[in-house]
């Protein structure tokens, strides 16, 4: 089973690495690299193309719901089925090709080391539709693949903390929440946030730390300002903010802690732009 995969042959890990390198662009506010790689894929896996096609296949073993072990074989054997009936080895290599010289070309070839959550997932099912794949390590790959579908939800959630299709969904979330006007430091914290899984959170919860320790201190400035000092309101408020950040030290890292992250980072610029 030990078999070198080449990655840049897997048509689901270049769609997810152009989603990560998109969203990126974003986060860094770059417009111009934004509109290369929305045309790239947009181009390359528009309706119709062999690309598109195999992806779709990816994405119904990926996103398939907790079934019993027979249905997935069923399901398996089905996708295996029309992948072989409906993508010709061939024309997927050129399309391929063709991806893999607009990244290298109008990107760069960094773009094929972004880090995928479920890069072995999406390995596992390269391999098994792959033509040069002998008889019985395909019947293990099937398997392996069948072992994930079955698996409990909560077992699959606690094993990827933060997938590709949740990345995607947070930064929709986010989005459309803050807009365009999310200051630097919230782009920083909410990049940290979503790529966290790749380094098992280490960076997200450094930078946190940091930021956590910076806001401290800015209250602390605020608290003592003379407005705050004759206004016990203004000194309640303040209290509380600096309670909160207290507590956050110890919570669990989730979408609900950054909002309240986000809120005193807008505070604090909010008072320093009044000064």
């Amino acid at each position: 089973m030990a078999k070198i995969h080449n990655k840049r042959r897997n048509t689901a890990f270049l769609f997810e690495s152009l989603v990560r390198e998109l969203t990126r662009a974003s986060l860094n506010g770059n417009k111009e690299r934004q509109v290369k790689i929305k045309t790239i894929i947009q181009e390359s896996f528009s309706k119709g193309s062999l690309l598109r096609k195999e992806l779709n296949f990816y994405q119904t073993l990926l996103e398939c719901e907790s079934v019993d072990d027979d249905t997935a074989r069923r399901i398996v054997e089905e996708v295996l089925k029309e992948h072989r009936r409906v993508i010709p080895s061939r024309a997927l290599w050129s399309e391929q090709g063709t991806l893999i010289k607009k990244i290298n070309g109008d990107l760069s070839p960094k773009v094929f080391s972004n880090f995928i959550p479920n890069y072995r997932d999406l390995a596992t099912i390269s391999r098994m539709f792959s033509e040069k794949t002998a008889p019985k390590e395909r019947v293990l790959l099937e398997n392996r693949i069948v072992e994930g579908i079955t698996k409990p939800e909560e077992e699959k959630k606690e094993l990827k903390p933060l997938d590709n299709l949740e990345f995607r969904m947070c930064v929709e979330r986010f989005n459309k929440q803050y807009g365009a006007s999310l200051l630097k430091e919230q782009m920083e914290l909410l990049s940290k946030y979503i790529t966290s899984s790749s380094n098992n959170g280490v960076a997200l919860k450094v930078y946190l730390n940091e930021e956590i320790g910076r806001l401290k201190e800015e209250m602390k400035t605020v608290e003592k300002e003379k407005e705050v000092q004759k206004d016990t309101v203004m000194q309640e408020r303040v209290r509380l903010v600096q309670n909160i950040l207290d507590e956050c030290s110890h919570k669990p890292i989730n979408e609900k802690l950054l909002n309240k992250i986000f809120q005193i980072q807008e505070l604090v610029r909010e008072v320093n732009t009044d000064e």
